[in-house]
């Protein structure tokens, strides 16, 4: 049976989580939040999908105009040439780069977490190459 509020997964996830060397918390939306150094991460475990992680670094790249969103693009889409496990995209005015996980058991996920963040981290340095800049700093 699933919570009602779809928040049983993200809770079970957060209570395995306490104690590790990843700051935790749950959002007003019932997402799980990671912290690591400045970092922000999140993860989405609904609970409509057993078996289904998605870990994101959102919006780590804004932009304004037309012109940089189609720099972006050209850059998320060399990046997702190049990498794997990892995808970018663009939202409306920010890029983010996510990782899905398929697990038997949600206990896999937690062991999974830090070298996926790690993956997340090394696109947004593949994105910013491709955009000529340096990664973005998240103070």
């Amino acid at each position: 049976m699933t919570d009602p509020n779809g928040r049983a997964r993200v809770q079970q996830l957060f209570d395995r989580l306490q104690g590790s060397d990843v700051g935790t918390e749950i959002d007003e939306h019932g997402n799980l939040l990671i912290i690591v150094d400045e970092y922000l991460y999140a993860v989405f475990v609904p609970d409509e999908d057993p078996g289904f992680c998605m870990v994101t670094f959102p919006s780590f790249w804004p932009f304004e105009t037309a012109e940089e969103r189609i720099r972006v693009l050209e850059a998320c889409n060399a990046c997702n040439q190049k990498l794997s496990g990892v995808k970018l995209f663009a939202t409306e005015d920010n890029v983010w780069t996510t990782a899905e996980l398929f697990v038997e058991d949600d206990e896999e996920i937690a062991p999974m977490l830090v070298p996926v963040m790690q993956s997340l981290d090394s696109s947004v340095e593949w994105f910013a190459k491709e955009m000529g800049a340096s990664p973005p700093s998240m103070n």
